[in-house]
């Protein structure tokens, strides 16, 4: 390495006056997450410290692959369906090289099913994986990492028009359609899922891998990049953040054609000199370097490795990837990825509603601008999203529609440092962000969602906010008005700015170019707060130090333009979502005023700079950190010209920087045919790099060191682990999975459903046998209750009053019982086997009124128990019974244990107890060897109204843990701490039917069990009437 003069090193010096720079300094584990332990398919372990490559897509023939092998390029085949044909004569070929087999393409949904690959024209086809093809593959272990679902989001998105019709509406029909269009992708994507055997690698087209990675099918994250998709950077912000919040890795591909592959081809380099038309070399090898440095797996370019007669040799596009393996390799040789590479920098997550469904503002598959879902107009959220990007990233919506490539790599005046998270990131993950910005309105697990950020806040991160997203979330510092009490800015109005972090330096003024509608803030918090934009003696924006952190309100949705009076005219003209070397007209852009805030507290947080401030911003850099005082730095220049750059420390004086060799220095030049992008005049001028100057298209990297870091480190704080035998009841309409589906961080409080007994009773075997495997490759437990239907009239009779309705009665249940015993079976690899349920919970119910006694009926019951509990047998599922509900028996413990005597103590019969029948008093020395019957505890307390005294107040055992008193919470924890290891806990309050009141009142009982559970009162909430609130304390006992 060659050292770069030390001018640079003197410019360390120059460090910011700003708040010190917090930093997270930890690759992404995927072992260390919950999620990936969960998953069905599990990111390969091989990965963790390697970066590999692939430079083949053909056949598995042996002397095809020792060609391969021979070219140093890389061990991945990253082969086309029809290389699956012969796979019993190839497959060890594959095995015996040790080479990866990757991401196998061409499955397209829709087409004939007919593959023969000897058959002409069929490239692409609706491939099935099959069982035995499954076998064989599963042979190479982990170095098989699934078939490619390939630009497949994208395509959905192209046809989701004729599926979701975006009805519009209300705000609430709105999050309706939102969900819908989820929903609708899901369901396409366990299909595809389905066809191709459950293991998968995405190559995204589009902004969904979220989706992806949740599923739990999937050991990579990865997208095609130039082309005619969007900008990389957000690409892989989205890909990343997938991959953090479900503990995955990322993998990198750069296509060789753009935009106009159709009329003009894509790069080819057969001769050895490549074509003009296609994905310029520059930007392929920018891409492939800043796509190393986020951490990738795999790289890969599309094609073109190879040239020639023979194709023995290397064309350029093999040379820079040869190259890029070079740099790769001799980096990890200091001490894998960590210590060679380093980790990928990210200082800012921007924090989406999971349903938001956020795509650019125009791209390939549509010729429309500004939908989400495929059909879902855009909302000033979803414009607040763009804003927030293009500060990040300016410019990056016209990825793909310049012939300059202009967008595929934007400039970044604070670092390639974002991630986009989905509402659902645990606070653990949040936690590792200096900065979070909350891109959307935040409607789904609106209390669960508001608790993170407030502790998020309290535990010293910014936290950006606007108005139009507070008046989704029940935070507790800061409400936002509405209606009246907002009113407009006109055009031109002049705003003050004050510093954010140093309220000492001068403000600024600027002058918002279109109207803006300003909503006033009411505080709720005895924190500081200060106003950091204003107009006269209205606040735009306010800062509130809350706990170690700082939360930024900003007063509007922060975008300018109102419906009446957007900044630009509506309609656009039809041609101007896909006009070519044109702008987007953006008719909500991001507030001056904001835009200020968001760059001063971007720049606070920023590690390296490499452009002045004043500068228009040209340039994008990718950092990793290798140790305290070690990083790599790679520095693009994606213009034609040449740019002046200085690489600056925010974090510390420079020791020394040395400029990494990169091995294709002979084609890495504009004079190099196909190097620039197609339709530049012959001959340009791109400069030269130097101390102080960085060529056009040019790509460098740099190791650098510093005298010593003072960066405040993240200390990493290990995630909780997943809830065991911790059970959810399900209430709503719609199927299990989309009831799941529909509740985001379910996983993260769950890992059981209960289901009323009639969801089983009217779905066919097969619809359960599908809901049971999706619940198998979720982990999923499923319990099946009849509580509902113990009622002696209308439903279920368990007292022998009427032989017919008894029989009747007992006959339903076997029924049910043998569907719930639906066997779920596959031999092939990656698909389950099970049943849908193998526990019942099962109650009894009251004696009728005449002619037959309560003993009578409590011996039909014991009668009917044993009975049950033999057919149960049979499908070796067990039965709960529950114990404590009012007016049904077993009212207590000892009735319990005497009932399930008298039905002669079957094995696979236990007790479901009522919480709320035993926490009005201490657990005595009686109950110990009873509670050792307890198979399930339902958690919920007592309800009573009042105005009846004693029993007759008693309205049920549905109330919720969290409208506990102190005496019941206090017993209430002494009886669950006697909860045996292994036991489920059925969360058994009566919840809201609708999705949003039940999300919060589900997540409410979860902080209310974790309270309990550590022998605290629950916390307040305002689910409770206020007749307890000043017993809302933790309680001080062991």
């Amino acid at each position: 390495m060659n050292a770069v003069v030390a001018w640079i090193c003197a410019l360390g010096l120059l460090m910011p006056a700003e708040g010190v720079v917090r930093l997270y300094p930890i690759l992404n584990d995927p072992t260390a997450n919950p999620q990936q332990q969960r998953a069905w398919i599990k990111t390969p372990k091989g990965l963790a410290n390697f970066v590999h490559f692939a430079a083949y897509r053909g056949a598995l023939d042996a002397n095809d692959l020792d060609a391969y092998a021979a070219t140093g390029l890389g061990d991945a085949v990253w082969p086309q369906y029809t290389a699956l044909h012969d796979l019993n004569n190839t497959m060890r070929n594959v095995v015996s090289r040790h080479m990866w087999l990757v991401d196998v393409s061409n499955y397209l949904p829709g087409d004939t099913d007919r593959c023969d690959p000897v058959s002409p024209g069929v490239s692409v086809c609706e491939y099935h994986l099959l069982a035995d093809t499954s076998k064989l593959l599963a042979l190479l272990g982990e170095n098989f990492t699934g078939m490619d679902n390939g630009e497949q989001d994208g395509r959905w998105m192209g046809f989701a028009g004729q599926q979701l019709r975006g009805r519009g509406g209300s705000p609430k029909a709105r999050q309706d359609e939102l969900r819908q269009g989820f929903l609708y992708f899901s369901q396409h994507f366990e299909r595809m899922a389905d066809d191709l055997g459950f293991k998968l690698m995405s190559l995204n087209s589009l902004w969904y891998p979220h989706y992806y990675a949740r599923a739990g099918y999937y050991t990579l994250l990865g997208a095609e990049t130039a082309q005619g998709l969007p900008n990389d950077q957000i690409f892989y912000a989205f890909l990343r953040g997938a991959a953090k919040q479900y503990g995955l890795r990322v993998w990198g591909d750069a296509s060789v054609g753009n935009r106009w592959w159709g009329p003009e081809g894509p790069k080819d380099c057969s001769s050895c000199t490549c074509s003009e038309n296609g994905t310029s070399l520059a930007l392929m090898r920018s891409l492939m370097y800043q796509q190393l440095l986020y951490n990738s797996a795999f790289f890969s370019f599309e094609a073109g490795w190879t040239c020639g007669v023979n194709k023995t040799q290397l064309s350029p596009i093999g040379i820079i990837q040869k190259a890029g393996k070079s740099f790769v390799d001799r980096q990890i040789t200091a001490g894998g990825i960590q210590a060679g590479i380093g980790s990928h920098i990210t200082q800012f997550a921007i924090l989406l509603d999971y349903f938001a469904g956020f795509q650019p503002p125009r791209h390939l598959y549509q010729n429309v601008a500004f939908r989400v879902w495929g059909n879902i107009p855009w909302e000033k959220a979803e414009f607040w999203t763009h804003g927030v990007l293009n500060v990040l990233y300016p410019g990056y919506e016209t990825a793909s529609y310049f012939h300059n490539e202009s967008g595929f790599l934007a400039p970044t005046p604070f670092g390639d440092a974002a991630d986009m998270l989905l509402s659902d990131a645990p606070l653990w993950l949040l936690q590792r962000y200096p900065v979070v910005v909350v891109g959307s309105a935040l409607r789904a697990m609106r209390s669960e969602v508001a608790k993170k950020l407030e502790d998020y806040v309290a535990g010293g991160g910014i936290l950006v906010i606007t108005a139009d997203a507070i008046r989704t979330l029940p935070l507790t510092a800061v409400e936002a008005a509405s209606g009246r009490d907002c009113n407009t800015l006109p055009a031109g109005a002049i705003v003050t700015v004050q510093s954010i972090s140093d309220p000492t330096t001068p403000p600024k003024q600027v002058k918002e170019t279109a109207p803006l509608k300003v909503c006033t803030l009411n505080w709720r918090t005895t924190a500081k707060t200060r106003a950091i934009a204003s107009v006269g003696l209205q606040t735009l924006a306010a800062v509130a130090a809350i706990g170690t952190g700082r939360l930024v309100v900003i007063a509007s949705s922060g975008v300018a333009g109102t419906s009446q009076v957007p900044a630009v005219p509506l309609p656009l003209a039809p041609s101007a979502s896909q006009a070519v070397d044109k702008k987007l007209p953006i008719p909500f852009p991001i507030a001056q005023h904001v835009r200020m805030i968001l760059e001063e507290i971007f720049m606070e947080q920023a590690v390296f700079q490499v452009e002045d401030a004043s500068d228009s911003p040209a340039l994008n850099m990718v950092a990793t950190r290798r140790s305290d005082a070690e990083y790599i730095l790679a520095v693009a220049n994606t213009q034609l010209s040449q740019r002046p750059f200085k690489i600056r420390s925010r974090i510390g004086p420079i020791k020394s920087v040395d400029e990494v060799e990169l091995d294709d220095a002979m084609v890495a030049s504009c004079a190099t045919p196909g190097y620039v992008p197609t339709h530049t005049p012959k001959g340009v001028d791109c400069g030269s790099d130097s101390s102080t100057t960085i060529a056009g298209l040019s790509q460098r990297v740099f190791s650098i060191t510093l005298q010593k870091s003072n960066a405040s480190i993240i200390q990493p704080q290990s995630p909780p682990l997943l809830p065991s035998h911790r059970g959810l009841p399900l209430s709503g309409t719609g199927s299990l999975v989309e009831q799941v589906l529909l509740r985001p961080s379910f996983f993260q409080h769950w890992d059981t459903i209960a289901v009323d007994w009639r969801y089983v009773e009217v779905r066919d075997t097969a619809a359960l046998i599908e809901d049971a495997a999706w619940a198998i490759r979720q982990r999923l437990r499923i319990v099946v209750d009849f509580s509902s239907g113990a009622n002696l009239y209308p439903d279920l009779r368990f007292c022998n009053n009427s032989a017919v309705q008894y029989e009747a009665s007992i006959a339903r249940v076997e029924r049910v019982l043998g569907k719930m015993a639906s066997i779920v079976h596959s031999d092939a690899p990656n698909r389950p086997n099970g049943v849908f349920s193998s526990h019942a919970i099962l109650a009894f119910h009251r004696a009728p009124e005449n002619y037959y006694s309560s003993s009578q009926c409590l011996a039909d019951f014991a009668a009917a128990g044993a009975r049950l509990a033999n057919r149960a047998a049979t499908h070796n599922i067990s039965i709960s019974v529950r114990v404590g509900l009012p007016g049904k028996p077993p009212a207590n413990l000892p009735a319990a244990a005497a009932l399930l005597e008298a039905m002669g103590s079957p094995e696979n019969v236990r007790l479901a107890l009522q919480l709320a029948s035993v926490s009005t008093g201490p657990v005595s020395a009686s109950d110990h060897p009873l509670l050792a019957l307890v198979a399930v505890w339902m958690a919920a307390g007592r309800s009573v109204d009042t105005y009846n005294d004693g029993s007759g107040g008693l309205i049920g055992m549905s109330s919720p843990l969290a409208c506990l008193k102190r005496d019941e919470a206090q017993w209430a924890a002494e009886w669950l701490a006697q909860r045996a290891h292994g036991s489920l806990l059925l969360h058994d309050a009566s919840f809201p039917r609708e999705l949003e009141d039940a999300q919060d009142a589900e997540f409410e009982e979860v902080r209310a069990l974790e309270a309990l559970e550590l022998k605290q009162m629950p916390p307040a909430t305002s689910i409770c009437t206020s007749d307890g609130e000043e017993d809302q304390d933790s309680l001080q006992y062991v």
